[in-house]
């Protein structure tokens, strides 16, 4: 049987079906890859989006940790603070000093600054007491004139013996001066524990 079609037009035929079907392929790999390409961009996106929310949580965790770890130490100085109270409310010396100065000023006199050194605790506190005790007072303020402050004198010096622990002022535990053009005098105290007989 003889061939009809001629050779080149099957030669054209065929190249054109292979022309379509690389035109096809390359399409659906192009179709393939751009899928892909969307695939990892909404991967990376939502990638992206998961890191945000984290750091978010963190930091706000970190703040959250932050604001625990300071109301803690707040909480330790307010219980370290409470102790210091309940310890000086439980001082019978420091209250018991306290309460026999406080007693003895009057509306002529003026305390402004007072410091109880009750065990010995301070730079420069006194010798011990006969009974192992070492205790200090320090009082400064103001008073009218030097009667008023003879007089002031004269009081702790009384309320110090008749007062437990006992409280001694010695000769030179008083510095006065004149203010304000002679119509006040400023003075400091200093009592101490009485020294045993010893020292």
């Amino acid at each position: 049987m003889a061939e009809l079609i001629p050779m080149e037009y099957r030669i054209q035929v065929a190249r054109h079906r292979h022309i379509r079907r690389w035109i096809v392929a390359t399409c659906l790999a192009g179709i393939v890859a751009a899928a892909g390409l969307a695939n990892a961009y909404a991967w990376q996106q939502r990638q992206a989006q998961e890191f945000a929310v984290l750091e978010k949580e963190y930091k706000n965790k970190s703040g959250l940790i932050k604001q625990a770890t300071d109301l803690q130490a707040k909480r330790l100085d307010l219980a370290a603070r409470m102790q210091k109270m309940q310890s000086l409310r439980d001082d019978k010396t420091l209250l018991s000093l306290l309460k026999s100065v406080a007693g003895e000023f009057t509306d002529k006199d003026s305390l402004q600054y007072i410091n109880i050194t009750a065990h010995g605790n301070a730079k420069g506190a006194p010798a011990k007491a006969p009974d192992g005790n070492d205790y200090a007072v320090r009082l400064v303020g103001i008073t009218t004139d030097y009667t008023t402050h003879a007089n002031l004198l004269d009081r702790l010096t009384d309320a110090g013996h008749k007062s437990e622990p006992p409280l001694s002022l010695p000769p030179d535990s008083t510095r006065i001066e004149k203010v304000q053009e002679g119509e006040v005098v400023h003075f400091e105290i200093v009592g101490e524990a009485p020294k045993s007989k010893g020292n």
